[in-house]
């Protein structure tokens, strides 16, 4: 009996047909002697046409100098050939079917007889190996990202401790030698001097800290309305003007185009980032200038400001990680030595740009100086005024006097004779704020919680001397100044309500006016602000309904 016999012995052809994998046998002359089902599933050749062929008949490809060399191999001498996982089997008549084959030449049959074909389908398990090596290679690359995170974070959290603690450091110094009876009227002013400028830095650390988290957590809300991009462009040029003097830089505005007179945006993110920008350019430039240059685009409706410095500059590296804007980083750990910085602006500003339509883009050559250029949406310009560069001079000149007069006020107590309520809670800005206001020229009476300011405010206008104006503190004891407002308005109290407080978010100002205030303005208090404010209340009386307590 030959070995085909005893090999169909062995396997009925129902059992040869069940098998998993396609089988093909050949003898010496490449004549097929089998031919399974899977086979047949595969390429379409039934068993009946396939068996008593040539197997070159159907694929003259297979018998090319790959396959024939290693068929001859196994006749000859009995050792099997095994070829690599492929998806592009001769056996696969269709060339975009993703069925990836092995393929295992053995010997059947004495003195090689008999060649047997096995043509195992590994797609699932290729895929499974691909998946798990794709899932490591993905594990690696989160891991290092992790650890590159982690050493970010570590970085910026060193350099925020140094941030924080460097202005301390002269705000707790200069402010234990101001207790020194010696001191001259300079020194004394010198040391006053540098403790504000040290708590202006703090507030601006922390007011970037909390960007930061808004933005990260996607929860940062904008303003949409008239927006004066010159005179914004102007206040942060005139805020800058004194640090340019002091470093003997040329600081200088060009108009590269006529300007709209106003565009939709939020001002106060606006001159953030241009006050970044600015603060930036002049913080890495030692000798030279820097100039602002402003154009708009109407058929764009783009405004641009580019802030051009002639600074230190960036190598092609560094310009390119700054670019990137992330947070925790600064062009290199150097610079933050030398320079310092919490290394969020840029960040910041650039996640502002882009919440007002546009971006910011950096151009820079090391030894040369940076260009960073800001955009945003102007809005729908119809109708809108465009100011050439000779009405913008006019305009600034006109609104400078009418800022300086609302701010400071015509008289020398502009406060002069007005009521007022504090509601606050805080020992030291009770005296701090109360003397800002009797120096103003007002009568101050303190309330040390809501609920208090709620009771002296019906005391007030029973007695007929009711308030101006009332300060309120948002978060106080008993009662915060949410409800007592919310009380107050409940009760028809018609006068004005200017909450005070510290949280200083979009949104905490919008929660303010929701409760019932008339205004707002945050902590720390900038003096001329905060009187500038309160005149503008107290120089309207309101009629107020005197006010009856509930009965209890």
């Amino acid at each position: 009996m030959s070995q085909v016999t005893l090999l169909a012995a062995k396997l009925t052809e129902q059992q040869f047909d069940l098998l998993p994998i396609g089988i093909c046998v050949i003898d010496h002359d490449h004549i097929i002697i089998k031919w399974n089902a899977v086979l047949t599933s595969w390429t379409g050749i039934s068993t009946d046409r396939a068996v008593g062929s040539k197997l070159m008949d159907h694929y003259p490809n297979l018998l090319s100098a790959r396959f024939l060399p290693r068929i001859q191999e196994v006749f000859k001498s009995g050792q099997p050939a095994l070829f690599a996982p492929s998806t592009t089997h001769p056996f696969l008549p269709d060339p975009n079917q993703s069925v990836l084959l092995k393929t295992l030449i053995s010997s059947l049959g004495g003195q090689g007889q008999f060649a047997q074909i096995c043509l195992t389908d590994v797609t699932s398990q290729y895929s499974q190996i691909q998946d798990l090596r794709k899932e490591k290679e993905q594990h690696l690359i989160s891991r290092d990202r992790a650890k590159a995170a982690d050493l970010a974070k570590s970085e910026f959290l060193a350099n925020m401790s140094h941030e924080i603690r460097t202005p301390m450091t002269a705000i707790l110094g200069y402010a234990d030698l101001l207790s020194d009876e010696q001191l001259v009227d300079s020194q004394r002013r010198k040391a006053i001097n540098t403790i504000k400028r040290n708590g202006q830095h703090l507030l601006t650390i922390i007011n970037d800290i909390l960007d930061l988290s808004k933005i990260e957590a996607g929860k940062m809300t904008l303003e949409q309305i008239q927006t004066d991009p010159v005179r914004i462009v102007n206040e942060v040029l005139s805020l800058m003007l004194a640090r340019a003097q002091d470093k003997g830089i040329d600081l200088v505005i060009k108009y590269d185009t006529p300007i709209p007179e106003q565009i939709t945006s939020d001002p106060t993110k606006l001159q953030q980032i241009l006050l970044n920008l600015l603060g930036n350019a002049l913080k890495f430039t030692e000798m030279g200038s820097v100039t602002l240059h402003m154009a708009a685009d109407s058929v764009r409706q783009q405004f641009q400001v580019r802030v051009v410095d002639t600074g230190i500059g960036m190598s092609a590296e560094q310009r390119d990680t700054i670019s990137r804007f992330e947070a925790f980083h600064q062009a290199n750990n150097s610079t933050t030595r030398q320079f310092g910085g919490s290394g969020l602006g840029l960040r910041i500003s650039n996640s502002f740009a882009h919440l007002l339509g546009g971006e910011i883009n950096v151009e820079s050559v090391l030894g040369e100086g940076s260009t960073f250029t800001m955009t945003v949406s102007t809005g729908n310009l119809k109708g809108t005024r465009i100011l050439n560069p000779e009405l913008i001079g006019q305009r600034l000149e006109k609104t400078s006097q009418e800022e300086g007069q609302k701010l400071y006020g015509l008289a020398e107590k502009p406060l002069e004779g007005s009521r007022l309520l504090l509601a606050e809670d805080g020992p030291d800005n009770q005296r701090l704020i109360s003397f800002i206001l009797e120096k103003a020229g007002a009568y101050v009476t303190l309330a040390e919680n809501g609920q208090i300011a709620v009771d002296k405010v019906h005391e007030a206008n029973r007695s007929g001397k009711a308030f101006d104006v009332i300060l309120m503190d948002m978060q106080m004891p008993v009662i915060d100044g949410y409800e007592a407002t919310r009380q107050l308005r409940k009760e028809d109290y018609a006068g004005p309500i200017i909450a005070l407080t510290a949280h200083a978010m979009a949104e905490d100002r919008q929660k303010c006016l929701n409760a019932g205030c008339d205004n707002y303005t945050t902590k720390p208090i900038d003096r001329k602000m905060l009187v500038s404010v309160i005149a503008e209340y107290t120089s309207v009386k309101y009629s107020t309904t005197p006010v009856e307590a509930p009965a209890t």
